[in-house]
């Protein structure tokens, strides 16, 4: 896998676009919790939020859906298990935006497949607008998805910016004002 990506070369500036499901908190199934819902022998992760707008939400996957299998492929029993979680976001990053994907989730007692189309990352951290205010001391850059999941808030709360550097020695510091 790695040599088949050493020698690809990004198609725009600030690479290829990122291939996404809109979730986010995915987690390994405990073994424990694994063994009682009779899973012992696959690996499975457990879907914490379904993040509104995206391609699992307009799919119709829910939050604490379980996911067992993609494609039709079980997912598999690693030693340690988390490590189940890491294989199932690489399966994700081996898809290309515009790809369907069949995800077969457990939702309470009942098992079903759910087809979605992987869809395109929202601008990431790296590629927000940042503005340095050199008299002040400070720079801003634009709020991104990644902050409303870390803050928990929903699309129509993405408003403002975020303070992504204070100079130690500036006024701004002194009176407060910090990263985040």
């Amino acid at each position: 896998e790695f040599f088949n990506n050493a020698n690809r070369i990004p198609s725009r500036q600030v690479g290829d676009p990122i291939p996404w499901i809109g979730v986010a908190g995915v987690q390994a199934v405990d073994r424990e919790v694994a063994r009682f819902i009779g899973l012992e022998d696959r690996g499975a992760v457990i879907i914490s939020t379904v993040l509104d707008e995206g391609p699992a939400s307009e799919a119709g996957l829910q939050g604490k859906d379980i996911v067992v299998a993609i494609d039709g492929e079980a997912l598999p029993k690693f030693r340690p298990y988390v490590v189940v979680k890491t294989y199932f976001d690489r399966q994700i990053m081996l898809r290309d935006p515009g790809d369907s994907l069949a995800l077969s989730v457990i939702r309470g007692q009942d098992r079903s497949d759910i087809v979605l189309t992987v869809g395109v990352h929202p601008k990431p951290y790296n590629q927000a607008q940042r503005n340095y205010f050199t008299d002040l001391g400070f720079t801003i850059r634009e709020f991104v998805l990644g902050d409303a999941i870390t803050r928990q808030l929903s699309r129509d709360e993405m408003t403002g910016v975020i303070v992504s550097f204070v100079n130690q020695n500036s006024s701004v510091n002194r009176a407060g004002l910090m990263i985040g």
